[in-house]
């Protein structure tokens, strides 16, 4: 038996008929594919998920034990101070974010779009 992810609480996400279950914890998620076995509430608490060498799935919590059988898992970090840098060169600065926003109020008017795609052109 091999322990593969543990949280104080969280989320679950039933998706694709019940055959993914995504847990969703602060910072971590797992994704168990291919669940076959008893949907769990949508909020958990002390939750422990086993995974046995056979492909039996255990979902241990404080509202119940849920066996089941699973075709795969995987553990996603959630990172956003990775993609921080990459965004930061589009962000729009003070003075571009109150044209931009004065553009697109203009849109309804004739040239309001020219006028737009013009500014947008000039900023690429």
């Amino acid at each position: 038996m091999k322990q593969v992810f543990e949280a104080a609480s969280c989320e679950l996400s039933v998706v694709a008929g019940g055959r993914l279950l995504r847990l969703r914890s602060a910072g971590l998620t797992c994704l168990l594919e291919g669940w076959q076995g008893p949907l769990p509430p949508a909020l958990l608490t002390g939750v422990v998920v086993d995974l046995h060498e056979t492909g039996d799935c255990e979902l241990q919590a404080g509202e119940g034990r849920y066996l089941g059988r699973i075709s795969g898992h995987q553990l996603l970090e959630s990172a956003p101070t990775l993609l921080e840098p990459l965004v930061r060169p589009f962000e729009l600065g003070p003075l571009s974010r109150r044209v931009s926003l004065a553009l697109l109020g203009l849109l309804r008017l004739p040239g309001g779009s020219a006028l737009l795609r013009a500014w947008h052109e000039r900023r690429g």
